[in-house]
């Protein structure tokens, strides 16, 4: 694959890549995709002796965007992320930041990040620990200190999911990108727009219900780099092993 950005003539590119492209020829048969791994519950390790802490990331199947799952799952995500900052930057704090993340391509993935943590095993133990709070249907409290029952701020993590999730697209090439992925899913190009009202009537059983069959028990893989010490408390499950 090759890209070009700048204000170019696509058949003047044409005529100088096309037969540079044409000259390298094929060599053997064609590939034939490789099956999926049996992903469960993998973790690869990373050791990096130079990074400035542990950086740890862990992807979750996803439903489409068209799926009544998918805003439950926006919502959900806007709560982790609270619940593992305050647990990582509460108290005694041992990393640096946190980050989720759900994709609105054809194999949708969701995702959570720790940057900078002091210690790999006890980032992973953050998040899982999370993801069982809300699947029992705790969060943080909205109004003031402490965990709260999910139904008593579900209004209010649904506002901020709303202003989160529409912030990231404020540009007129983000939109065209949204508008095109729906188009191509055989939607109308509209399904974006139409995601407030989605996100309006989500529930907290659904945001229970999503968390417990998609973070709980649906498949996920988990990797973590940073110094060789700090990785230490963890090992790497199957199928995936320990990387150079």
């Amino acid at each position: 694959l090759l890209s070009f950005a700048g204000d170019l003539d696509p058949e003047v590119l044409v005529g100088l890549a096309g037969p540079r492209l044409a000259s390298l020829g094929r060599r053997g048969a064609q590939p034939s995709l490789p099956p999926p791994l049996p992903v469960k519950d993998s973790l690869i390790l990373l050791p990096r002796s130079g990074a400035s802490g542990t950086y740890l990331r862990v992807d979750y199947t996803a439903p489409a965007v068209a799926s009544p799952d998918y805003p439950a799952l926006l919502v959900a995500l806007s709560i982790l992320q609270d619940l593992i900052l305050e647990e990582v930057r509460g108290g005694d704090p041992h990393a640096y930041g946190v980050t989720s993340r759900l994709s609105t391509s054809a194999a949708a993935s969701a995702t959570i990040q720790v940057s900078r943590a002091k210690d790999g095993e006890r980032a992973k133990a953050a998040v899982e620990r999370a993801v069982r709070l809300l699947a029992s249907g705790a969060c943080l409290s909205t109004t003031g200190s402490g965990l709260a029952p999910l139904r008593d701020s579900l209004e209010a993590y649904k506002l901020a999911t709303l202003s989160r999730t529409y912030s990231r697209a404020a540009s007129a090439a983000d939109l065209a990108l949204r508008m095109a992925r729906d188009l191509c899913a055989g939607g109308d190009g509209t399904a974006w727009f139409r995601l407030a009202d989605r996100l309006g009537a989500v529930r907290a059983e659904d945001v229970q219900r999503v968390v417990r069959e998609r973070l709980v028990e649906g498949p996920k893989a988990w990797a973590v780099a940073g110094p060789p010490a700090l990785l230490a408390g963890l090992k790497a499950l199957s199928p995936s092993s320990p990387r150079p």
